[in-house]
């Protein structure tokens, strides 16, 4: 009887623990398309911790905008509060200009071409959703 009881408590804690992820997952999906009225595509999920959010963060997602691959990013629920988001979305859109913008100038420093990744980090407070639309030199010569 021992056994059945432990087996229970086992298939439901694994049960549990899934649907807890997808249900993050899904929660980020459905704030990211209506924050930005664009639809994305998961690659990946990176399960966080449960028991101490605070310390080792909570589910993130890694993603994409639908039809853009080369538009990856985070996102994910605060660590800290409850349903509140964060994204990496217009990072992602300016890195890809950057990369366009210095395309040729690498290939020319490096005599051939050369796959290469533009990674921005900007302070959370200095962009938002608004700026979406505009481009990465207007955000560096606007500021």
């Amino acid at each position: 009887m021992k056994k059945w009881i432990k087996l229970t408590a086992a298939i439901l804690f694994v049960i549990m623990g899934g649907a807890g992820c997808m249900s993050s997952e899904s929660k980020v999906m459905e704030h990211l398309e209506e924050k930005y009225n664009e639809k994305f595509e998961v690659e990946s999920t990176k399960e966080g911790s449960v028991i101490f959010p605070e310390m080792y963060g909570k589910d993130k997602v890694i993603a994409h905008q639908e039809g853009k691959p080369e538009l990856v990013f985070l996102a994910g629920e605060s660590r800290n509060e409850d349903g509140v988001y964060y994204d990496t979305f217009i990072l992602s859109i300016w890195s890809n200009q950057l990369d366009q913008l210095y395309q040729d100038k690498v290939n020319q420093a490096f005599n051939e071409d050369v796959e290469f990744k533009t990674m921005l980090f900007v302070e959370e407070e200095k962009y938002a959703e608004e700026k979406k639309d505009s481009s990465v030199t207007d955000f560096f010569t606007k500021r």
